[in-house]
């Protein structure tokens, strides 16, 4: 297996998230992330299944063995009809929330994710990136309670970048 470059934390999560993840995912296990990246490919290198919604149909495809699921962006979040359509039947033991991008002009656009809440699994940890954003903290506050979550990992690097992973009850 060719090794993979990636840089963590730049514009993709930090390697401390990524090992939380690790230990929280059992093998052979599923993420559904939204939003890929130069990480996307290294769940599927650690055996894990990847399916990614992502809005860029450039990265679509990118990386072989991800699961690629295109939905555009309409506003601020994922084509509703779209993205509805991309999770459906999916099984995860894990969401991974780092899409879509916060920085186009929109910097509330994770927030979308607030209105799908009914199509995915509460019993399943929620892993938010860039929570040191004011949306990304109040989505995570959102996410914590409607999984009526009592505990989390809370992940720094640095004064800059902060993940947090929410455990269902």
């Amino acid at each position: 297996m060719a090794r993979r470059r990636v840089v963590f934390g730049a514009s993709s999560i930090t390697v401390e998230l990524f090992g939380a993840i690790l230990r929280l995912v059992p093998e052979g296990g599923t993420i559904l992330e939204l939003g890929s990246g130069r990480v996307s490919p290294l769940w599927v290198d650690c055996g894990l299944r990847c399916v990614s919604i992502e809005h860029d149909e450039e990265w679509c495809g990118l990386f072989p063995g991800v699961e690629y699921r295109h939905v555009p962006i309409t506003g601020t979040w994922y084509d509703r009809a779209g993205f509805r359509e991309a999770v459906q039947g999916v099984q995860y033991d894990l969401l991974l929330v780092d899409g879509p991008p916060g920085q186009r002009g929109a910097p509330t656009s994770r927030l979308g994710l607030l209105d799908e809440l009914d199509r995915l699994d509460r019993t399943k940890p929620v892993a938010i990136d860039d929570v040191e954003r004011p949306a990304e903290a109040r989505l995570a506050e959102e996410v914590r309670s409607w999984l009526g979550s009592r505990a989390s990992i809370s992940l720094r690097r640095g004064r800059r970048h902060h993940s947090v992973v929410l455990l269902p009850s």
